[in-house]
């Protein structure tokens, strides 16, 4: 059987199961070794070392290289839809909203790791880390962790964590190029090379540059990337370095209203005829160094250290304010370090650390167009906001692992101390549109448990269950950009008591894994709450997100294998206002799907093993639009074909039709006060493309 195709992606974390032995039966042979059932090396996310899948306490779906490259896409939302409970919707380009069990935010709910480092800091998040990572540039493959991470990564784990894997320098490819070609312009296009540069060094390089016209008006993008990885690996000490350098630019056309006309209009660009379309472009950069240096001071004891520096540019147009569209220029420059040691004893191990970041946020807001009264409001040409933010995080935790025969408890716990150093060189100017907040001083503490075990109940199927708490603290934005009509508030983190409990197994050539979880939410963020002396944000009341996901993969013979992704979820306001009852109390939160799902069938036939059909069934559920319940989305179920031709060893082609039924749906919608009927941004059309991959 092979896995280069969905394989053991396939199989995601429903292949956290026994050993290969369970496997045996007369005249049966396994389907693949179990030493490639482990979580991607090294493990931040679990925090263990090549740990086997079926090892872990957690809900983690693993997709590989092989299945990145397999899925042909340029758009990270083709590949998560491969992990139960995980939602993209697309914004301008390389941008997309990801959320685990939770509604579409435009928050920082989920956290983004590369290669064990995040990608954005919590103080600025501006929906695209994804778009930022090199997961199609140099998929080394992805981990998602579904519920809160936050007792090893702090803020921003709230919901769950994606760790994107570069290629490892040491990986057997030595050369490795790719082209592809397609309808609206699309195209990608990458090379990378690995070499031995002495003893026992590797060097890796990887440049790709992707992008497309758009079929819409205004949706063109553009991005370069690039990738260059050292590993030295002693007897006892191993650094493993790497540069990581994404620039984009893409157009930004938004969503199209009223919503029933998303068919009828879906060329066009969503844009306000105000708005001038030479202006309503989106840049942004990443540039990151970083070095993991670790030392096995013994069998039982190692030490390590991961340094690094990460600078984030990025200048977008508020195209949604069509009479003023003022642009938004943002430096973020961050050094961190995360230190750990780890301790084996026997059947128990320990790891401990000390997580410290340090950045400094620079924004400005400028308005080019002259003065302008928008309900009353002036909103002056020139300079808006001009504020710098030092935030600062020092976090401590520690974790601990001990098997019992065949169960195995983990416990752990962090603490956060998080701190804003607000600094505005603007002053209030009388009669402007935009609040000016004085310099201020912000401090956050959050501390943050987890408790999990597993219980191998037979070779072929086990149980685990697990409690996490979750966090994170408000955007710089949330805190201090501010109109004239607010007033000066501050603000306490969100947090997040997760409880989940899962059932793994497999038979013969199936693999399965079922996990129910309940979730609630305390001290989330309402705006516009009228007091006054102005509108204020507020923390509010709590919310229920309450789910049930399933992962099934089977082998069906005559060469035909299926994977099957579901997830049923049931998200509600419990109290949405802080101070006393809301009429949506009990009502679902908006933007929220009731199910998602994902089907996959693959065919080789058995007389032309060099041949591949695959086919994507993506289901998106209905899901309502705004708080109050009375506008939905429809129900959307996406088809996407690819065929693959091994024409050698070396050699594959492959062509790829997305969208084959040609429907229109929506990846995001949302019915806010000002368009009552909804509003929307439509999912790719039909898009037939063909590529090329050369390995080495």
């Amino acid at each position: 059987m092979s896995f280069t195709r969905f394989g053991r992606a396939g199989l995601l974390a429903a292949a956290m199961a026994a050993p290969a032995g369970a496997w045996a039966q007369e005249g049966a042979e396994a389907p693949f070794e179990m030493a490639d059932l482990t979580v991607l090396d090294p493990v931040y996310v679990t925090d263990s070392e090549g740990e086997a899948l079926k090892d872990v306490p957690a809900s983690v779906t693993l997709i590989p290289d092989e299945d990145l490259e397999a899925v042909s896409a340029i758009r990270a939302g083709d590949v998560l839809a491969a992990a139960p409970g995980t939602f993209l919707a697309g914004l301008n380009g390389p941008r997309e909203i990801v959320q685990i069990r939770q509604p579409l935010a435009f928050d920082n709910r989920t956290l983004f790791l590369e290669d064990g480092v995040p990608l954005q800091s919590p103080v600025y998040y501006d929906q695209s880390a994804l778009g930022y990572s090199q997961l199609l540039s140099s998929p080394g493959g992805v981990e998602v962790l579904r519920g809160p991470g936050t007792a090893l990564y702090g803020s921003d784990a709230l919901s769950g964590i994606v760790n994107v894997r570069t290629r490892a320098p040491d990986d057997p490819l030595s050369f490795g190029a790719r082209v592809r070609g397609g309808e609206q312009g699309l195209f990608d296009l990458q090379a990378e090379a690995g070499i031995e540069t002495g003893d026992r060094q590797d060097l890796r390089a990887t440049v790709a540059v992707s992008g497309e016209d758009g079929f819409r008006e205004e949706t063109a993008f553009h991005r370069a990337q690039g990738v260059l990885r050292h590993a030295f690996r002693g007897e006892r000490l191993n650094i493993d370095s790497g540069l990581y350098i994404t620039d984009y630019e893409t157009e930004s056309a938004t969503a199209i209203r009223p919503l029933s006309q998303l068919g009828a209009r879906i060329n066009e660009s969503g844009l306000n005829p105000a708005v001038d379309v030479d202006d309503a472009v989106e840049k942004g950069a990443l540039y990151r160094l970083q070095s993991r240096i670790s030392y096995d001071v013994s069998e039982r004891l190692s030490l390590e250290a991961t340094p690094y520096l990460r600078r984030q540019e990025s200048a977008t147009t508020a195209v949604f304010q069509p009479a003023t569209t003022p642009r938004e220029e943002a430096t973020v420059d961050s050094f961190g370090l995360l230190p750990r040691v780890r301790y084996e004893a026997g059947e128990a191990t320990m790891t401990a650390g000390l997580d410290v970041e340090l950045t400094d946020l620079d924004i400005l807001l400028f308005q080019s167009r002259p003065d302008t009264i928008v309900f009353g409001d002036l909103f002056r040409q020139g300079t808006q906001f001009d504020y710098t933010v030092d935030y600062r995080s020092y976090s401590p935790f520690i974790q601990w692992e001990q098997r019992f025969g065949d169960v195995t408890l983990q416990l752990g716990l962090r603490h956060d101390s998080l701190a804003y150093d607000f600094d505005n060189a603007l002053t209030e100017v009388p009669g402007d549109a935009r609040l000016q907040v004085p310099d201020r001083e912000d401090d956050f503490d959050a501390t943050s448990p987890k408790a999990a075990l597993i219980w191998d109940v037979t070779e072929s199927h086990s149980l685990f269950a697990r409690y996490a708490r979750g966090f994170r603290v408000p955007r710089a934005s949330e805190l201090y950009e501010l109109e004239a009509g607010q007033a000066e508030f501050t603000l306490e983190p969100e947090t997040l008591d997760s409880v989940e409990i899962g059932w793994r197994g497999r038979y013969a050539r199936v693999t399965a894994e079922l996990v129910g979880y309940w979730q609630e939410s305390e001290n989330g963020v309402i705006t516009d709450v009228q007091t006054a002396a102005g509108n204020i944000s507020v923390n509010a009341g709590s919310k229920r997100f309450a789910g049930i996901e399933a992962a099934l993969a089977a082998e069906l013979g005559a060469g035909l294998e299926a994977q099957l992704v579901f997830a049923w979820q049931d998200f509600v306001f419990e109290e949405r206002s802080a101070d006393g009852e809301d009429p949506f109390d009990g009502n679902n939160l908006a933007e929220a799907p009731e199910t998602l799902g994902n089907l996959i069938l693959s065919w080789t036939p058995p007389a032309a093993e060099d041949f591949t059909l695959t086919g994507r069934l993506r289901h998106i559920g209905a899901w309502p639009l705004n708080d109050a319940n009375t506008v939905y989305s429809d129900e959307e179920y996406i088809l996407t074909l690819n065929g693959e031709w091994r024409i050698s060893e070396n050699l594959v082609a492959d062509l790829r039709l997305e969208n084959v039924t040609d429907e229109v749906y929506a990846v995001f919608a949302d019915a806010p006060v000002f368009a009552p009927q909804g509003r929307a941004r439509p999912g790719q059309v039909r898009t037939l493309s063909a590529g090329l991959r050369l390995r080495y």
